[in-house]
């Protein structure tokens, strides 16, 4: 039966939470932007990403989800999306040695942020086919041919994210142990053959380890550095010092050690909770007796997205793990970032009212 819609439905209060979080992303760009030749300019661009993003939350939102997991709807979706994907080995943009991004002018796309839903969305469906016998293969290789083209690029910190997003949801799905150390082997052969193809790599998780202020160390420095300037209750607006002067990337890849410097501790607890009650509605979401196991998995695995990113992003600004270059959900600066994460939320929302779609049961999952 169809819900009325409440004003403080976990779906009211997942959108009013995203949208708090990327206004925190604003005040994050405002106060890391001091590089740029117009520090407004950023804050201008990540505002109109912020509407583009929302158009398509809504737009998300209202889409029949049983459509959307359906065949061929569901191959045909991922598909484009993939394709978006694997075309930047031909005509993608290299920034900082990865090409990773499609250029039009002064707009960048990076389709590995914009996928992420769609990719999503088609582990799901493997992982709940009516014939259990296919769903690990077939998931699998579904995983394997998403992360090539992005290991390709080289982005190896992206790669871990699709592959760990695949193994969460393998376990949640079908729990079993067999699976996931197959899973764990071919990633430590796989990120060691990575390593040694890329010197790069190896440079920064030896850098994290290393004394002195030099080389890949140095980052992890200003990380620190940056947190510790906040103090307790943060430098303010426009007095961010070091975030500008010193930190590398401030509004986006370093997007919460700018964030603690400018609200400081205090305020920084504040966004954790954002956080933390963001990813228990998507939960509460998932938990609802009505939605098919697709449904679920599709909610639930966003949430797990949103706080394994988030995390990770965290714990390298806090200095515990080595320079990755992964955004911060909703708050770093970029709009294949903020676009991909508000779109994937729009699809979950869609999920969790897809009790009031066709039967599940009639397609060829469960």
């Amino acid at each position: 039966m169809k819900q009325s819609p409440r004003l403080f439905s976990s779906e009211a209060i997942i959108i009013l939470l995203s949208f708090l979080l990327a206004l925190c992303g604003v005040l994050t760009i405002l106060s890391g932007a001091g590089t740029w030749d117009s520090p407004m300019e950023p804050v201008v661009r990540q505002l109109i990403h912020l509407g583009v993003a929302l158009l398509f939350l809504a737009l998300a939102h209202y889409l029949p989800f049983s459509w959307l997991v359906s065949r061929p709807a569901v191959w045909v979706v991922t598909g484009v999306f993939w394709l978006f994907l694997a075309l930047l080995g031909v005509f993608g943009s290299r920034i900082n040695g990865m090409q990773g991004w499609y250029r039009f002018g002064s707009l960048s796309l990076q389709p590995a942020e914009i996928a992420k839903g769609a990719y999503l969305a088609a582990l799901c469906v493997a992982l709940t086919w009516k014939e259990r016998v296919w769903r690990f293969p077939l998931a699998l290789l579904i995983a394997a041919i998403w992360v090539t083209p992005i290991i390709l690029q080289p982005d190896f910190t992206t790669a871990i994210i699709y592959v760990a997003i695949f193994a969460m949801l393998l376990f949640i799905a079908e729990g079993k142990v067999l699976h996931l150390l197959a899973l764990a082997a071919m990633m430590m052969v796989s990120g060691s053959l990575y390593i040694f193809f890329h010197p790069y790599a190896w440079r920064r998780i030896s850098g994290f380890f290393a004394d002195g202020s030099v080389g890949a160390h140095w980052h992890v420095m200003q990380f620190e550095l940056t947190v510790s300037h906040g103090g307790w209750f943060g430098a303010r607006l426009g007095r961010a010092v070091w975030s500008n002067a010193y930190l590398p990337l401030a509004y986006n890849d370093s997007a919460y050690a700018t964030l603690t410097e400018t609200i400081g501790f205090f305020g920084s607890v504040i966004i954790w909770i954002l956080f933390i009650i963001l990813i228990w509605q998507f939960l509460k979401l998932a938990r609802r007796q009505d939605l098919a196991p697709v449904s679920r998995l599709y909610i639930e695995g966003c949430a797990l997205w949103i706080a394994l990113q988030g995390l990770i992003h965290v714990s390298v600004n806090l200095a515990l793990l080595p320079p990755t270059g992964l955004t911060l959900p909703f708050i770093s600066y970029g709009g294949s970032s903020l676009v991909g994460f508000f779109l994937m939320t729009g699809w979950s929302l869609a999920a969790a009212r897809s009790e009031n779609d066709r039967d599940f049961s009639d397609g060829e999952w469960v």
